[in-house]
């Protein structure tokens, strides 16, 4: 008799999909210069940070039952892409473009995979660590103090993202039964509650770094002090998981333009960079039109369009054959040049190497 096969969950592919569309609706929106906190752009860019990377970090978890899996895969789908986009970028400063590359500082959003690299390729070691979950949520509060571990190698945001991944790892279907058991209106309540939340927290607290939620630094870079980054590892981690909540019982198990864009993350993540950085340079009418003032409702609903357009366009069978191009055959072309030039180049400097050695007596001990 065959195995029963496992029917797919559409709601996972369309949460990542979700995700996926505000990762370039928020990078539009502050590619511009002049962006700031201050307004509804801002606003929006503040609650997108709350949420949107935790829920990619605990989605990877809950889909890394098998550590052994998951490092035989980290290099090709993670690493890889990385040093193939750190080329990419090293490329565009050689043709004399404005473009951010270093070896050690993965650009825009290209920490993720660095990051997921990390836990994915050693899951296996430190998941045997007992009160692993504990140790590093402690860790990530008081992390920050220590002023040379930052950005460099995505080292500040692994150690405060992990307990993220964590929790996706042990948390298993029959949790997520019971956490998507909630009625709409509550499921609408809590959003209402956390978006109002987050508007009274940004107008009344006396917190000017927003950007801080990132973790990306430490504390004397970021503007804030020991006891501001602990306090806001605390508060942060329920109210990620409350809009993580509102996420799991807002999407359904079927088929949607959300699921099209989850099943075709990587090209989305990767290529809108490009986007990005015309607006950088051009600006959002890319210099052949006016925008709508920033900060209305106007421009948000066109970036908004430009958002989902771009996501369409590189979801799409033309963004997937690019992404393969670029980050699947390379690799395998890699492979295969080691195979059939370097591998035979390096057995012939062997075989000329031990012709041309001197040959040295065995000592009498060995010839006896």
């Amino acid at each position: 008799m065959g195995s029963i096969k496992k029917e797919r969950d559409y709601s996972f592919d369309a949460i990542r999909g979700f995700c996926m569309f505000l990762i370039p609706f928020q990078h539009y929106l502050s590619a511009r210069e002049g962006f700031h906190y201050d307004g509804l752009e801002g606003y929006l860019y503040f609650v997108i940070d709350i949420f949107v990377m935790q829920m990619f970090f605990f989605l990877s978890g809950y889909f890394s039952k098998k550590p052994e899996r998951g490092r035989e895969i980290a290099v090709k789908s993670l690493l890889w892409p990385l040093l193939v986009v750190e080329a990419g970028f090293a490329m565009l400063v050689v043709l004399g473009f404005d473009a951010h590359v270093s070896l050690y500082r993965p650009p825009f959003t290209m920490w993720f995979l660095l990051t997921l690299f990390y836990f994915r390729m050693f899951h296996k070691n430190y998941i045997k660590i007992p009160h692993i979950f504990g140790i590093v949520f402690v860790l990530g509060m008081f992390i920050g103090t220590i002023p040379f571990i930052n950005r460099d190698f995505a080292i500040s945001r692994s150690i405060s993202w992990m307990p993220y991944f964590l929790l996706g790892y042990y948390c298993q279907p029959e949790h997520l039964k019971k956490i998507r058991s909630l009625k709409w209106w509550q499921t609408l309540g809590i959003l209402v509650g956390l978006l109002i939340a987050v508007f009274l927290f940004m107008r009344y607290v006396p917190f000017d770094s927003y950007g801080a939620v990132t973790m990306a630094d430490c504390n004397a870079v970021l503007g804030i002090n020991w006891w501001q980054s602990a306090l806001m590892h605390v508060i942060l981690f329920p109210v990620s998981i409350l809009f993580g909540i509102v996420l799991l019982n807002t999407f359904r198990n079927k088929k949607s333009i959300w699921t099209f864009f989850g099943q075709n993350t990587m090209p989305i993540y990767i290529f809108h960079l490009g986007m990005k950085y015309a607006i950088m340079h051009r600006g959002a009418g890319f210099g052949f039109f006016e925008v709508p003032a920033h900060d209305s409702i106007p421009y948000i609903l066109y970036v908004l369009l430009l958002a989902f357009v771009t996501s369409v366009v590189l979801a799409s069978p033309v963004g997937a054959t690019l992404y393969d191009i670029f980050f699947v055959k390379s690799y395998d072309l890699l492979f295969l040049f080691g195979r059939k030039v370097l591998v035979p180049i390096g057995a012939a400097c062997e075989k000329v190497w031990l012709l041309l050695a001197p040959k040295t007596e065995k000592p009498d001990a060995e010839r006896e």
